[in-house]
């Protein structure tokens, strides 16, 4: 391999990396919507992974953690 197309390689590495950089950042902070009645509501919670009982005060859901 030429240095030419060890450069060119290198930069292609590079972009693929920029690529997946912002791919991941939306994963790693989840963006929290408003639920309807105010609280806040992660993709967890969209997703169904974290469950709780709703009450009839605003107290948005305390998991206990």
């Amino acid at each position: 391999m030429s240095v030419y197309d060890l450069e060119a390689q290198k930069n292609h590495l590079r972009n693929q990396i920029e690529v997946l950089q912002k791919q991941l950042q939306p994963l790693e902070n989840p963006k929290v919507e408003e639920r309807t009645n105010g609280c806040p509501v992660t993709s967890a919670d969209v997703n169904g992974k974290v469950a709780h009982s709703s009450s009839s005060t605003l107290d948005c859901g305390n998991y206990g953690g």
